[in-house]
């Protein structure tokens, strides 16, 4: 793990020998958790230089997430389950195997009452905080979608997939409100019909 400053300059670098960093994200606080592509996770103390791997959580984690305070951290997995974590003992707070596949985004709404889990099978898993039981499940891509993110004002979800479009969606009823299609690439002669 390289950490750098905000104009590139090099701050410090650590590994744990055997383990590749393959996502991170980062708290509030500075902190940096790390999934590793052998599986399992560690934390980046960058005050301290220091690398660690956590225990008491296994399985191959694919995106990380931190709620808007840092108390809380999501899990997505590549088996499809979504896990709940506090961010500071680390202890599982609940997880949910939602989704037939790999979870390819997890986000929480910014008014820190929902979390979003985009998966490789085509949907949106939505939970509300405090209830493990999946509120909404969002369908309408055809091909697995890559991104999840909540309006500022956490009513509504973008989500955007590989089926070349981006869509809409109520947070509260899960229903889509708009579908973005993809633009037929432009041909690159000029011509304006």
């Amino acid at each position: 793990l390289r950490c750098e400053d905000q104009n590139g300059r090099f701050l410090s670098q650590a590994s744990i020998p055997g383990m590749h960093p393959y996502y991170l994200s980062v708290r509030n606080d500075g902190m940096v958790y790390i999934a590793f592509l052998e599986g399992g996770l560690g934390k980046y103390e960058p005050s301290l230089n220091r690398l660690s791997q956590l225990s008491g959580l296994d399985g191959k984690f694919s995106r990380l997430a931190f709620s808007k305070d840092g108390a809380l951290l999501a899990l997505g997995r590549e088996d499809g389950q979504v896990v709940l974590v506090d961010a500071t003992s680390m202890r599982r707070q609940w997880s949910q195997k939602a989704a037939t596949n790999y979870i390819t985004w997890v986000e929480f709404s910014p008014d820190g009452k929902w979390i979003a889990a985009a998966s490789r099978d085509c949907h949106v898993y939505v939970w509300r905080i405090g209830q493990e039981a999946v509120s909404k499940v969002l369908t309408g891509h055809s091909q697995r979608i890559w991104s999840a993110r909540f309006s500022s004002d956490s009513t509504r979800i973008l989500t955007c997939s590989f089926d070349c479009s981006a869509r809409i969606w109520d947070v509260s009823s899960g229903h889509q409100i708009a579908e973005l299609p993809a633009r037929e690439p432009d041909s690159g002669n000029g011509d304006k019909d």
